[in-house]
């Protein structure tokens, strides 16, 4: 229980800030089991924008650092769940010819590809 404990502050709700994150995955775990798509997109958006303003409300890790990465993971999920809501709401067809006559498609799917990329070039330097 130490190592859980070492990285987080130990004040006020922040002492339990691992059994919050473990409230998080399973809530997720759970809008996977919703048959609509567009629906579990909205709820799961829904639930990171909650995340993401106690994530930021409560800055619970020690180190600046950390604090950071795991907001911008959060806002990159924001995004993803974003892209998602758009594509479920227009009902793309992600077929690679359709690529070069949509634009829109194939930024989606560029951005989709590069975040990651982003983060951990972050959490790296």
């Amino acid at each position: 229980m130490c190592n859980l404990k070492g990285a987080y502050r130990n004040d006020g709700i922040t002492k339990y800030w691992e059994s919050i994150m473990s409230l998080r995955r399973l809530l997720f775990g759970l809008l996977s089991f919703i048959d609509d798509s567009q629906l579990r997109v909205i709820l799961s958006l829904i639930l990171c924008i909650v995340n993401v303003v106690h994530h930021t409300s409560s800055r619970p890790f020690k180190d600046q650092r950390s604090n950071s990465s795991e907001t911008l993971s959060l806002f990159m999920l924001i995004l993803f769940c974003a892209i998602n809501l758009f594509k479920c709401s227009i009902k793309f067809n992600f077929d690679a010819s359709r690529f070069k006559s949509n634009p829109v498609a194939s930024m989606t799917l560029t951005i989709e590809q590069i975040m990651p990329l982003v983060l951990i070039l972050y959490i790296i330097l």
